[in-house]
């Protein structure tokens, strides 16, 4: 879980901080499925997603490089320009960073954005009979290890454009900025974050936050065919491969609840999924169509079982 710092500063505008690294054991760079330069692009989005979840336009980024002694010029070259690549398709500019050497390949970086202090997007700040919403299809990211690591091992094979599909969630991640945008210039009372660690630890975190039982509707899940796919050939219920690990860079939060849907699709995003309410109580539960409530505790990355009150 990734904390966002802000800061405010003069003219009613907050400086919005956060950092973190790309691990040296990023499953889908050893499965070969990215380069150097699309792993560079990976860290740039990665840090680039936290500062819109938190409403800000991202302006600023300093690199923190440490490399093995035999760690190829040209591979680090790679990387800058993805990182480079990242920054430019969301107008942020590379400050400088520092580079060391270390024994094992250490990228991280810092991302710094600027809004307005009326806009910026807390996680905290839910209230009972709010709605829950998440921007796009839930999962494809896990369901994405699903397929690389065990269904097509195991010869499952998808067709090339849902494979691609897939692959993409690596290659070609977006951090969704239109989308925070319209949210925080919304004044509706929202919470936002995005999901890195897996959308059901998203959600259970956003719950303990705000002190609430986050219920969502089975059948309202923007759930992807592929993720169906999946999910059948490996004989595993559908919401443990879509509310699993995988870092998809979706917004998930809660809105006012009288916030009217047509405002929303007008006001807010064309995209925006409407997934369940907030009721008193903990946890996160799912709502089937007999309208028969489970908790979900489906994990996902949670290095140290941190839990912050």
């Amino acid at each position: 879980m990734v904390i966002v710092g802000q800061i405010d500063i003069a003219n009613q505008k907050s400086i919005c901080l956060s950092t973190d690294r790309v691990p040296a054991n990023l499953i889908s760079f050893k499965l070969g499925l990215i380069n150097y330069f699309e792993l560079g692009y990976y860290l740039g989005i990665l840090n680039i997603s936290d500062i819109v979840a938190n409403g800000a336009i991202p302006i600023g980024f300093l690199l923190t490089f440490a490399f093995e002694s035999n760690f190829l010029i040209e591979d680090l070259k790679n990387i800058l320009c993805g990182v480079k690549k990242a920054c430019d398709d969301y107008s942020c500019q590379v400050l400088g960073g520092d580079l060391s050497d270390s024994s094992e390949m250490s990228i991280a970086a810092t991302s710094i954005g600027i809004t307005d202090q009326n806009n910026v997007l807390y996680r905290q700040g839910a209230r009972v009979d709010d709605y829950i919403y998440c921007s796009d299809y839930l999962g494809l990211t896990a369901t994405a290890f699903d397929y690389f690591l065990k269904a097509k091992p195991q010869g499952f094979v998808l067709f090339k454009y849902e494979e691609e599909i897939l692959v993409n969630q690596f290659r070609k991640p977006k951090a969704r900025l239109e989308f925070s945008q319209r949210l925080s210039q919304s004044n509706f009372r929202i919470t936002c974050m995005d999901n890195t660690d897996g959308i059901g630890q998203s959600l259970l975190e956003l719950a303990e936050i705000n002190n609430l039982r986050f219920e969502l509707n089975k059948d309202d899940l923007p759930i992807h065919e592929i993720s169906i796919k999946v999910a059948d050939f490996l004989s595993k219920d559908i919401l443990d491969v879509v509310l699993g690990v995988g870092a998809d860079f979706q917004l998930i939060g809660t809105h006012e609840s009288n916030l009217e849907l047509q405002n929303i699709n007008n006001d807010v995003s064309d995209n925006i999924q409407i997934i369940g309410k907030t009721y008193e109580g903990k946890g996160v539960w799912i709502k089937d169509e007999k309208s028969i409530t489970t908790e979900c505790n489906i994990p996902g990355w949670d290095y140290y079982n941190i839990k912050i009150d």
